[in-house]
């Protein structure tokens, strides 16, 4: 059914995810799907991290990204930033994609305003940390989290991007460290933050091991050609 609802849309492919879990992988193959991607849940427990250790990577980027300066923004962005968002956010296509055939994502004003108007809807607070070039003031990489007002002490990393002409100064490092810096002051109640990643995403993976994340648990990614 859903086959033929695709092509009637017009779709050349479709896509699912589980667990990695035999029995969900099994049901994913006898449906046709091939196994595309792996995604990986990382979890990072605040109360015990190294505070002087996130201290230590955050100044060792600031030394490497002394051209830019950072920017917290909690709730919706600014008018005046929104544009310059936009190609920011839309850095995460070049994020490892593995075998999956996907278009990139678009991303418009409109759509960032979905997104947080989505998120009060939750009831979470967004939080975004925003790289800025000093001498120009384009806007070159952001992170950003949500905190879930019911539980605060639970948390979701929803987006870490740097433009692709910013690269090369540390600003993803940057960025996680001044956000969990900033989290320190601004949500001390908070204990857990969630995030994802493409097996394969080295560098971000890197950045994660270094500031206490664990793995959660391991997602599969499917698709197959209609």
């Amino acid at each position: 059914m859903l086959d033929l609802l695709a092509r009637e849309l017009g779709r050349t492919s479709l896509g699912t995810d589980n667990w990695d879990l035999p029995k969900a992988d099994a049901f994913s193959r006898w449906h046709g799907y091939e196994q595309k991607a792996i995604e990986v849940n990382r979890r990072q427990d605040l109360a015990a991290l190294d505070w002087s250790a996130v201290q230590k990577l955050y100044d060792e980027a600031v030394l490497a990204s002394s051209a830019y300066e950072l920017m917290r923004i909690t709730g919706a962005l600014p008018d005046e930033l929104l544009g310059g968002m936009v190609q920011v956010t839309a850095s995460i296509n070049d994020a490892p994609r593995d075998d999956l055939e996907m278009e990139d994502d678009l991303f418009t004003p409109a759509r960032l305003r979905a997104y947080e108007t989505a998120q009060f809807a939750h009831d979470r607070t967004l939080y975004r940390v925003i790289a800025r070039e000093r001498g120009t003031g384009v806007l070159a990489g952001h992170s950003t989290i949500t905190v879930e007002r019911e539980r605060p002490h639970i948390a979701s990393q929803h987006d870490t991007a740097v433009s692709r002409d910013h690269r090369g100064h540390r600003l993803g490092a940057l960025l996680k460290t001044g956000m969990l810096l900033w989290m320190r002051e601004a949500e001390p109640a908070l204990t857990q933050l969630d995030t994802w990643n493409a097996e394969s995403n080295d560098h971000m993976i890197a950045i994660n091991e270094q500031l206490n994340y664990h793995i959660v648990a391991r997602a599969l990614a499917y698709q197959k050609t209609l």
